[in-house]
């Protein structure tokens, strides 16, 4: 043996020339590169042993977005003439996609529309994340989510949904179509991501032996087999995540409600939310105790939910101004009896429902349904976090609403002060779901009020002086 080869077996090789040679030390260090997403696209062209732990990183998570750059740059059908590198090739890389985020895109931005995509075979979460229209972009020309090529599919093979919308794309009672899931076969979990004033603007009423029944207007038959869902409410005065889009103002500037949405002069932002956009975003009627009960019924007659998770309702829920005031606990009541009095219906139609083995599910608690209820802090603390669920827009609502800041725990008082000097009887509740801005915003105004207040009381006392 050479004395170079000796002396290369017995000195020790540095930490840093072996990093290379280990995969698994190579992708701990490349995780770290998350939020480069251009690094992580340098690290593929290092080496074949760079290429494979960055693409499975960069790959991981997806956006769909019309200014992201286009990731499917280079992919081919399968009877292409033209076949790919066996290893290297754009076809090889999708199947390390796991996460998916769509956002709100034109047709012609599409991506099924620009090229010719296979199903993701191993696509776990996908993410309607909706999204602001620009003014470029038509209402006609949007591709909606119940007709997008590449979420109908190439997404297809999803096994949990985050969807932001309480219709599913279905408008009405026994509409036609799938809607936004229907062509998902293998969905285990959907996360509807609400807030109070997607409730719909009416709800059918019957009579039946005395008692009035109100029935829930979308229909969930698209959820197939899906064993459980999330009902995460939130942001009640729709003040995070702002999407819809902006209109001219033609002269209705004045009007209080699209003032307060105004966002220069003679133009008006909608929030694309029907509700919000015609009467406000507080709403009292129809009021939860109502809704709640009746989406329930709809979720256990349409479905074969066996588990039902529900968060951050207490606000939804509270104090409802009908017949007195009815409690958050009597109104999450009325969402399990009317889910299990669904799941009765659904089996007195003679649908393909089966119980389990455990037995019959009743409403004295011999359950085979899971439905809990649960706070805004528990689903802050949870993987949600971490998993897709919650994006940077909404995190900053989850977290001002479980650990809020000083600034806004100062101007909150200071809001609650201003609105007892000018009435000291009104109620300054609801200041609580104010963001910061809002409170600052609330705060300005009230003190202008204030201030208009002092001057008219002022030229008040100078006339009846002038008088005496």
């Amino acid at each position: 043996m050479s004395t170079s080869k000796l002396v290369d077996q017995l000195s020790p090789k540095l930490a840093s020339t072996q990093v290379a040679s280990n995969t698994d030390i190579l992708l701990s260090v490349l995780s770290h590169l998350t939020a480069s997403p251009s690094t992580l696209f340098s690290c593929l062209l290092v080496s074949r042993t760079f290429f494979f732990p960055s693409a499975s990183i960069l790959y991981r998570t997806i956006t769909i977005h019309p200014n992201d750059p286009d990731l499917f740059v280079g992919s081919t059908r399968p009877e292409s003439p033209y076949p790919q590198p066996s290893s290297f090739g754009k076809n090889n890389l999708l199947p390390l996609i796991r996460e998916c985020v769509v956002s709100l895109h034109g047709i012609n931005e599409c991506p099924f529309v620009q090229h010719y995509i296979q199903p993701l075979p191993n696509l776990h979460t996908l993410h309607l994340a909706g999204g602001k229209r620009p003014k470029s972009l038509d209402e006609n020309d949007v591709c909606r989510e119940e007709q997008c090529q590449f979420v109908q599919k190439v997404c297809v093979t999803a096994k949990k949904v985050v969807v932001r919308r309480p219709d599913l794309g279905v408008k009405r009672q026994g509409g036609a179509g799938g809607g936004v899931l229907g062509s998902m076969r293998g969905l285990e979990e959907v996360v509807m991501k609400l807030r109070p004033c997607q409730l719909p603007l009416y709800l059918a009423a019957s009579q039946d032996a005395g008692v009035k029944e109100y029935t829930w207007p979308y229909r969930y038959s698209s959820l197939g087999r899906t064993k459980e869902i999330k009902l995460v409410w939130w942001d009640e005065r729709h003040s995070y995540r702002i999407e819809g889009y902006e209109i001219r103002s033609r002269g209705f500037r004045g009007m209080s409600r699209l003032d307060f949405h105004g966002s220069g002069i003679g133009t008006i932002h909608m929030k694309g939310c029907e509700y919000c956009d015609q009467q406000g975003c507080v709403r009292y009627s129809p009021h939860a105790a109502v809704q709640l009960p009746a989406l329930m019924r709809r979720l256990g007659e349409d479905t074969q939910v066996e588990r039902v998770r529900i968060y951050n309702v207490d606000n939804t829920a509270r104090e409802q101004w009908i017949d007195g005031k009815i409690s958050v606990e009597e109104v999450k009541q009325r969402m399990k009896e009317a889910f299990l009095q669904g799941r009765r219906m659904k089996k007195n139609d003679g649908d393909d429902y089966r119980p389990s083995e455990r037995g019959e599910t009743d409403i004295r608690g011999k359950s085979d349904i899971s439905i809990s209820f649960h706070t805004a802090e528990e689903y802050l603390n949870s993987s949600a976090r971490y998993n897709g669920e919650i994006d940077d827009q909404e995190l900053v609502y989850w977290q001002r609403k479980v650990t809020p800041t000083e600034e806004w725990k100062r101007q909150r008082v200071e809001a609650i002060e201003f609105t007892r000097d000018i009435d000291g009887g009104a109620e300054t509740e609801y200041l609580d779901g104010l963001s910061e801005e809002e409170l600052e915003a609330y705060i300005s105004r009230v003190r202008s009020c204030g201030e208009s207040d002092r001057r008219e009381r002022e030229a008040e006392e100078t006339a009846t002086i002038v008088g005496l």
